[in-house]
């Protein structure tokens, strides 16, 4: 029998995350806000609050300051941290943020499935998979969030495509429809459907803590900039600023 050793749960070192964070939260707030969340666990004192920067935050987990700070709002919009901004310094430099971990009581509450009628939690990314050109929806074959796309008729106009999505049951599903109906998109065929519902899902889903009408105003807001080119996934860059 090969030998290994185990890892010594009295060591100093470890630190402790939610479990309630990775049973729930962590599916809707993403890879990237997680990363940063279990940064921040480990970064944190005793009274729960900690200030790394953003750059030492993105060099631990090997992704951009952009995503960084993405993923803090994110993180604060679900109430599961508080920012506490600290100005500039002497040098006109900004300084480095606190971070509060705030308790679970005081999280957000994870949306539920419109028919979920034992109140499990929605689960975003787990069925997302093109296969034979058919979408096979979200939460499962039983309880598709869209129906296959085999049976749609090409080409797909805006008013047939937002009610296309709008059938789905799930809220991040809408807002991809909703997307495509803002900035006028067509389809021709399902593999163009397909691929553009696989690129955003997970961003879609990470919107869900904001209201629809932040989000509808942070896409007229950046429609109305000179020079942004902006998608789906650029959202979240601008929905935490002044409008």
């Amino acid at each position: 029998m090969e030998k290994f050793e185990i890892r010594d749960l009295r060591a100093k070192e470890k630190f402790v995350i939610d479990d309630v964070y990775l049973d729930g939260y962590a599916k809707f707030c993403g890879i990237n806000a997680t990363g940063v969340y279990i940064s921040l666990c480990r970064h944190a004192d005793k009274q729960q609050s900690c200030f790394p920067s953003k750059k030492k935050i993105a060099e631990e987990l090997n992704i951009s300051e952009r995503s960084v700070f993405s993923a803090l709002c994110v993180l604060e919009k679900w109430k599961i941290i508080k920012i506490q901004n600290q100005g500039r310094n002497k040098k006109g430099t900004f300084n480095s943020n606190i971070y509060f971990l705030l308790d679970k009581n005081l999280w957000k509450n994870k949306p539920q499935a419109n028919n979920d009628t034992h109140r499990r939690h929605v689960v975003p990314y787990k069925e997302t998979h093109i296969e034979g050109n058919t979408y096979k929806g979200i939460g499962g074959d039983k309880n598709p969030a869209l129906s296959p796309i085999s049976d749609i008729a090409f080409p797909l106009s805006e008013t047939k495509l937002l009610n296309y999505f709008l059938k789905g049951n799930q809220r991040h599903i809408h807002l991809i429809g909703k997307y495509a109906d803002f900035k006028r998109l067509s389809f021709q065929n399902r593999d163009q459907l397909a691929i553009f519902i696989k690129q955003n899902v997970r961003h879609a889903s990470a919107l869900l803590a904001w209201s629809d009408k932040e989000i509808f105003d942070t896409w007229v807001y950046m429609d109305a900039q000179k020079g942004i080119s902006w998608k789906l996934s650029t959202t979240l860059k601008y929905i935490n600023q002044e409008i």
